[in-house]
């Protein structure tokens, strides 16, 4: 047996760990345990092409529920919570693509954009631990969440000019002019604006 906190071995799980003191319900724990087990066979079942998404969102959303129970983990999240965080995602992976485009074309200097990349890679990473076991986002479902989209790839490209990011000025109105252009468009399909 592995301790659940800090997984070195221990003798019994009605016993405080004896290297970082963990004690917790062992009912749970041992729940904790088979859970971890299931998951590490459902992956196994992935790698070699059976489909389980459903079967592994719900062990893992039980295993977050359990984490949390125990003093392991962040509580799960509410329904909105699940949206609010996969928005926060879609928009993060929108600016990493939308850098992507703007390097292809030479638009931002590669060097100057390096801190703000690694930045919201890192942020990506975190939103997306959160949302495991979870559904995978649906998230933009609207034209207003796509207006929230470009809003944010424009607060982006404000932040990237900001940190001189940019290859030139002009580089930076051109694309600037693509995201107002767009957004311009989906104000007036949602009646925010007059044609």
């Amino acid at each position: 047996m592995r301790c659940v906190k800090c997984d070195e071995p221990i003798r019994s799980l009605d016993e405080p760990c004896p290297h970082c003191q963990f004690r917790g319900d062992p009912a749970l724990i041992e729940e904790l345990g088979h859970i971890k087990w299931l998951l590490g066979q459902i992956d196994s079942l992935k790698k070699i092409g059976i489909p389980n998404v459903r079967l592994a969102q719900f062990y893992r959303a039980r295993q977050r529920e359990l984490d949390f129970q125990l003093g392991l983990g962040l509580p799960a999240l509410t329904p909105d919570q699940v949206r609010q965080t996969q928005a926060a995602l879609v928009q993060r992976e929108e600016i990493l693509r939308k850098v992507d485009e703007w390097l292809a074309v030479g638009l931002i200097n590669r060097d100057a954009i390096q801190p703000i990349l690694a930045e919201t890679r890192a942020e990506v990473r975190d939103l997306q631990r959160k949302l495991e076991g979870y559904a995978p986002p649906v998230y933009p479902r609207t034209n207003s969440d796509y207006l929230v989209i470009v809003e944010f790839l424009l607060l982006g490209a404000r932040r990237t000019g900001a940190r001189n990011g940019f290859a030139s000025a002009e580089a930076e109105e051109r694309a600037r002019a693509s995201l107002l252009a767009e957004k311009e468009k989906l104000e007036i399909e949602l009646r925010l604006r007059k044609a």
